[in-house]
């Protein structure tokens, strides 16, 4: 009985209830847009579930034994599949509008798009901060550029401060060169130590001390020189040549005379004739050598005496006014130049005699000949005669001097800064409150 009656029901609903429940055939074509669209094997599979849709029916009536639980078996699995259409439409929808919508944007991001500026290149950024370097060969360095030293250019520093004596390598002595500055640098660190030892030292004390230091200078002179007239390599360097009558070393014993003896007025004339003609005599003989003391050993008594009593004439020179002895003043510096023009008179009339007694090669104060010496053999060049082209240091010493003043007041500011910040203390070297 329960058969008929869900038989009797299925054949009185309209046909368009028995399409949405799948109880009809339908056309691949003619299926209901909430099912969405479909192909044929889609259609066949949905077709024999329909065609045989009474008997399942049915048979499920049948197992449950009620009118209303088949009706709502039938009801459910057919509301279950409208639910599952309405869901795929909105979906299908959805997606449409988004796409339509994105297309749309993209359309509008088009035509008001602004028109391309060339803009210039910017490499891309390190995490630090710093632009990566392109890959590749590096680009060329600009004209101003300071540019890597080449293996040619470091063998030739390196030449600059090796050289060859007696058979082997060793480093060299030459102007501007390290060693140079080194060796200068020690002579500069000298001065200061015997300032900072003397100053407050009795004014006896310094002279004595100091003398002793421009004695200990005339017997490094000595030693180099007697080192070169005994050497058996080097038969034109004779006494006769070599005797205390050149300029330094006449420099080198005025200083002992200077700082030992207090003779009035000609010590000061003695003192201001040192300050500027020594300071600057040994300066320029430091700078500008003759040629057999260019690449000697730095470790050669010919190289330690030549430099090392040349650069110790220009501090003691300095250090007699730095220790009060002498007064500079720019007067002065012109009244040196008179007493350097007449001892080179003089040393001229030496240089005949003994030229003409004892050796014809004598040549004190670079009268006759500049022997390779840098600076007067420019002067010689400039003015190729002998003896007055030592009249072209006239200008030279003219600007020297004034340099020499500045050296010294600088010295003399730092002495003031330094006994202003340090206690006083009496001549005997104790320190008492000021």
């Amino acid at each position: 009985m329960a058969v008929n009656i869900a038989a009797e029901t299925i054949a009185e609903m309209p046909k368009s209830r028995k399409l949405e429940l799948g109880l009809l055939p339908v056309a691949p074509n003619s299926r209901p847009p909430s099912w969405g669209g479909q192909d044929g094997a889609e259609a066949a599979d949905a077709q024999a579930p329909a065609e045989g849709g009474a008997a399942q029916v049915v048979g499920e009536v049948g197992r449950d034994g009620g009118d209303d639980q088949a009706l709502r078996a039938v009801g459910a699995d057919a509301g279950q599949d409208h639910h599952g259409g309405d869901d795929d439409d909105r979906r299908v929808a959805r997606e449409n509008e988004q796409g339509a919508a994105g297309q749309q944007r993209r359309h509008d991001a088009r035509r008001h798009r602004p028109e391309l500026v060339a803009r210039p290149h910017r490499p891309e950024r390190h995490p630090l901060g710093r632009p990566l370097r392109p890959r590749g060969r590096p680009p060329p360095r600009p004209s101003g550029a300071r540019q890597p030293v080449s293996r040619g250019a470091l063998s030739s520093r390196v030449a600059d401060l090796v050289v060859e004596s007696d058979g082997a390598m060793t480093v060299a002595m030459r102007p501007y060169n390290v060693t140079w500055y080194l060796f200068l640098l020690v002579i500069v660190f000298i001065g200061i130590g015997l300032y900072l030892a003397l100053r407050y030292r009795q004014p006896l004390t310094q002279r004595r001390v100091m003398g002793t230091v421009a004695i200990a200078n005339v017997m490094l002179y000595t030693a180099f020189t007697f080192q070169s007239i005994l050497n058996p390599d080097l038969p034109q360097v004779t006494l006769a040549q070599n005797l205390p009558f050149h300029l330094c070393q006449v420099v080198a014993f005025g200083l002992i005379a200077a700082y030992f003896f207090e003779w009035g007025w000609l010590s000061q004339q003695l003192r201001l004739f040192l300050f500027y003609i020594g300071t600057i005599t040994g300066t320029l003989a430091t700078t500008s050598p003759v040629p057999y003391y260019v690449d000697r050993a730095f470790y050669s008594l010919a190289a330690i005496g030549f430099y090392g009593v040349h650069s110790m004439n220009a501090v003691m020179s300095i250090l007699l006014a730095v220790f009060g002895l002498y007064k500079p003043k720019y007067r002065d510096a012109v009244r040196a130049i008179i007493y350097l023009l007449l001892l080179a008179t003089l040393v001229l009339f030496l240089d005949i005699a003994m030229r003409a007694w004892i050796d014809p090669n004598v040549n004190y104060f670079y009268i006759f000949s500049p022997e390779g010496a840098g600076i007067l053999a420019m002067l010689y060049n400039i003015l190729p005669i002998p003896f007055l082209y030592i009249f072209l240091v006239v200008p030279i010493a003219l600007v020297g001097v004034p340099l020499v003043l500045v050296v010294y007041r600088g010295i003399e500011r730092l002495v003031k800064a330094a006994s202003s910040a340090s206690p006083v203390r009496d001549p005997q070297g104790a320190s008492a409150t000021p």
